[in-house]
């Protein structure tokens, strides 16, 4: 089992999109911290955020989504995508602190009844 630690993944996620960062916290939360739009530019960016630490083997993937204004269909496509790969194993994606217009995404779709949505 992975022991959570305080170092800032770099590297790769320096190579991804300044919008988009990740982190580990020391409660164990494995997090992706986005900002800005998430649109057909940054989606990838995303996914490839996520699938970096599905690949590293956390069961739990946290999107903190505080700094988010703007959130479309390929966002949605990003996050069901880490899902996917995450439920076989018993993992799960969380969705920490969207503002209002990802919120009502989540909730128009039917996607905060697949996916955890935190205040």
């Amino acid at each position: 089992m992975h022991e959570p630690s305080t170092e800032r993944l770099t590297g790769q996620f320096a190579r991804l999109d300044p919008r988009l960062s990740a982190r580990f916290r020391t409660d164990g939360d494995h997090v992706v911290v986005a900002s800005g739009e998430i649109d057909l530019a940054t989606a990838p960016k995303l996914w490839e955020a996520l699938a970096l630490l599905i690949d590293r083997g956390h069961r739990e993937v946290v999107v903190d989504m505080a700094g988010v204004e703007f959130m479309d269909s390929q966002g949605i496509a990003a996050i069901l995508r880490a899902q996917k790969c995450l439920a076989p194993e018993g993992g799960t994606v969380v969705i920490r602190a969207p503002r209002d217009q990802a919120r009502k995404v989540f909730e128009i779709t039917g996607l905060s009844e697949l996916i955890r949505v935190e205040d």
